[in-house]
């Protein structure tokens, strides 16, 4: 008996420890093998928790255009209110363009696209600056340029803001709020404080945004909402897993409970039987949790299957009680069959442990989970049941005893009868094995939602992005050499775009060149004598009088402003400039 107590202290504190710390998570970059050669998978799983991981996009759409730009606004407030997202953004505000000025027009020079080469610009490139300068002069914002041209004739800054523009793909600003193309929707990004794979964290965040779109819907009820993230494809698959180990468990342990009590009679046994299962089940989740940090969904699955292993060892017992004599109590049965069910144990957990060695953490979570949930059902199964079960056997010829022994008789007489029991087998290899193939593909452990693929779908290609979009990483051990790798894949990549290839590119190097380049765009014009003078030449050409451009000139005199992304990080500008591209 003292022996079941410190069974169900131990099962106390494997609740209690389970109940608190639980994490539930279904990341399939647990299931890439080690890469130390090139740590691209290192870098895989990386990414995965990195904060573009965190971003969930949301689009609205209502009666009206004004409607659902309200109601976009109202829904961002919302979020925001939450304390559940680390930022959130749906359009262009007064502060953002106060922050965009202020941070970047210092810095326009560095940030302005010069033709390829090392030598001076050419004159022509000079010529479609001014050309262009003078139109925007002539458009509907004059009055913004003439304040903006005589600081920057070549247009740096404009063309930083057009920069921006492109790099918001096929969305554009319409009263300040982001829209897609055709203006039919208004989008709304955020990121969520919580990883994609922390399932409560993300529950939560389902809640908040439910709870923000019914508050957008008080003022208009045609308000609609469609919304995509990695956060809400982690939450499906924890789902889809939790309601398979539901069924399968529950299915498992259903005909166990109906067959013992068809056997023995009794419900004892139906009873006792579940103890080795679920104290193996509950050692094994607190053993993945407190070694891995959390417990993966896949390794949940698995471990359902420890129930056709668990009950083994009480049914090896409870049979050899229902022969044994009376005379033989139940700790001495138990050691009697000790040995046996010892060496079956650990074959079983040894066959098990070999996973560990495959260089998957996924399938060393799912050996951990297998491997102790054998141990703790053998051994609660040694030490418990025989405190528990009845002292003396049951009659020990039962119908079904009866039924099994003229079955067995009849085969034996007839061997031809158990085709009946192996038919059934070899018609299902018969037909399965031409069509039997082997799939490595991640993809493979992903739970397949069609709804909300489609959604997904449908969100992407409203932000002007295809569902077959590639990641390039750029490597450095600081920014400023992850900046220069940059320009070199976008060097690489440009020319696939303008041939079409490419649909469409987006990079960092676009909007934030790295220290060198902008210092060597700088230098490019400061050092060269002849480009005043053939500036002046061009603005004369143009009509416009070059002595009011002189602070452009006053300002290559001085030490070159530079952008950096320590300064972006610390504005409002860093959700749209800097996180999606930095990890």
């Amino acid at each position: 008996m003292r022996r079941a107590l410190v069974f169900g202290l131990i099962t106390l504190v494997c609740s209690v420890f389970v109940a608190l710390r639980l994490e539930v998570r279904t990341p399939i970059t647990e299931f890439l093998p080690r890469d130390e050669k090139t740590g691209l998978l290192e870098l895989a799983r990386e990414l995965s928790d990195a904060p573009q991981a965190r971003v969930v996009v949301f689009t609205l759409t209502a009666s009206t255009p004004e409607a659902h730009h309200k109601a976009a606004a109202t829904f961002a407030a919302e979020l925001g209110k939450s304390g559940l997202f680390e930022w959130t953004r749906g359009g262009v505000s007064s502060e953002d363009e106060q922050q965009f000025y202020a941070l970047l027009f210092p810095a326009r020079v560095g940030l302005l696209h010069l033709p390829e080469g090392t030598g001076p610009v050419p004159d022509s490139f000079l010529e479609q600056r001014i050309v262009a300068m003078k139109e925007r002069l002539a458009g509907p914002l004059g009055a913004l340029e003439r304040r903006l041209a005589p600081d920057d004739p070549l247009g740096g800054f404009v063309s930083l803001l057009e920069a921006q523009s492109r790099s918001r793909g096929q969305l554009r600003v319409e009263d300040r709020q982001l829209v897609s193309e055709d203006g039919r929707w208004s989008v709304v990004f955020a990121a969520t404080n919580a990883t994609p794979f922390d399932s409560a964290a993300q529950l939560k965040v389902e809640a908040a945004v439910e709870a923000a779109v019914v508050r957008a819907r008080a003022s208009d009820a045609s308000v609609k909402l469609e919304w995509s993230g990695l956060n809400r494809f982690a939450l499906e698959g924890e789902h889809s897993v939790r309601g398979d180990i539901e069924r399968i468990s529950s299915l498992s342990l259903l005909g166990i409970f109906v067959l013992y009590l068809f056997v023995f009679r009794s419900f004892r046994e139906p009873l006792l039987v579940l103890l080795p299962i679920g104290f193996g089940c509950l050692v094994a989740t607190a053993a993945c949790q407190l070694v891995f940090g959390f417990v993966h969904g896949l390794a949940l699955a698995f471990g359902s299957a420890i129930i056709g292993v668990a009950e083994d060892y009480s049914t090896h017992y409870f049979a050899h009680r229902l022969a044994a004599p009376a005379s033989e109590h139940n700790e001495q049965l138990m050691r009697r069959l000790w040995p046996g069910m010892w060496l079956g144990g650990a074959t079983t957990i040894a066959g098990i442990a070999t996973l560990f060695g495959s260089g998957f953490r996924g399938l060393q979570q799912m050996a951990m989970f297998g491997a102790m949930g054998v141990l703790g059902a053998l051994l609660s199964t040694r030490y418990v049941l025989p405190a528990l079960s009845r002292k003396t056997p049951r009659e020990k010829t039962t119908q079904l005893s009866f039924f099994g022994r003229r079955v067995v008789t009849r085969i034996a007489d007839r061997r031809v009868l158990a085709l009946v029991f192996v038919g059934p087998s070899l018609l299902a290899l018969s037909l399965g094995l031409p069509k039997l193939h082997f799939d490595d593909s991640l993809a493979a452990l992903r739970t397949k939602a069609p709804l909300l693929d489609a959604e997904n779908e449908r969100v992407q290609q409203r932000l002007g992005r295809g569902t077959k979009s590639r990641l390039v990483v750029a490597l450095g051990a600081d920014d400023e050499q992850a900046l220069a790798r940059s320009e070199v894949v976008l060097a690489r990549l440009a020319p696939l775009e303008r041939a079409g290839t490419v649909k469409s590119l987006r990079s960092v190097s676009t909007l934030l060149p790295s220290r060198a380049t902008q210092q060597a765009r700088w230098g490019r014009l400061r050092d060269d004598p002849t480009f005043v003078p053939r500036l002046h030449e061009v603005l004369a050409r143009q009509g416009f009088v070059a002595s009011a451009f002189a602070p452009f000139e006053d300002a290559l005199a001085k030490p070159p402003g530079l952008l950096t992304p320590a300064q972006l990080s610390n504005t409002s500008l860093a959700a749209a400039w800097l996180s999606p591209f930095r990890a």
